[in-house]
């Protein structure tokens, strides 16, 4: 349990980017026997995701689908953890947390609050509404 002044109870789902989303959600289905969630084919805007039940939360393999956020990721830092969404009890206080400590360019889409990477030392970071469902950070605003 946790008690922290930006209201986060833990974490809702982790993204790892990687250039084979099937192969590597299998190994991870054959050697910790996770649950299969979902899978989304991938476009020319977003990757292909497969998305695997972790208890609580998600785990998401991204592949990219062209010259995405993900393949400059893949790029740059090769495969591994490339998005991380938190889940906050109150997301208004989280927000107006963040805002006071400077971090600037956050976007606002309903129930699911993004930090602009370089406001996050370089990190994909949201916070989603503890209650509602997880949203796919891949599918959501900020990936640039």
């Amino acid at each position: 349990p946790t008690n922290h002044p930006n209201r986060v109870l833990g974490i809702s789902s982790l993204s790892l980017a990687v250039t084979d989303a099937a192969a590597a959600s299998r190994r991870w289905v054959e050697a910790f026997g996770l649950e299969r969630a979902s899978e989304d084919a991938g476009t020319s805007e977003h990757p292909t995701r497969v998305r695997l039940r972790f208890g609580n939360c998600s785990l998401d393999f991204c592949q990219p689908d062209g010259q995405d956020a993900t393949a400059r990721f893949l790029d740059s830092w090769g495969e591994g953890p490339y998005w991380i969404t938190f889940s906050s009890k109150d997301l208004d206080a989280t927000e107006a947390l963040l805002r006071s400590n400077g971090v600037n360019g956050m976007e606002r889409d309903g129930s699911c609050l993004t930090i602009p990477p370089q406001s996050a030392q370089g990190v994909r970071m949201s916070f989603v509404q503890a209650e509602n469902k997880i949203p796919s950070p891949v599918r959501g605003r900020g990936l640039g």
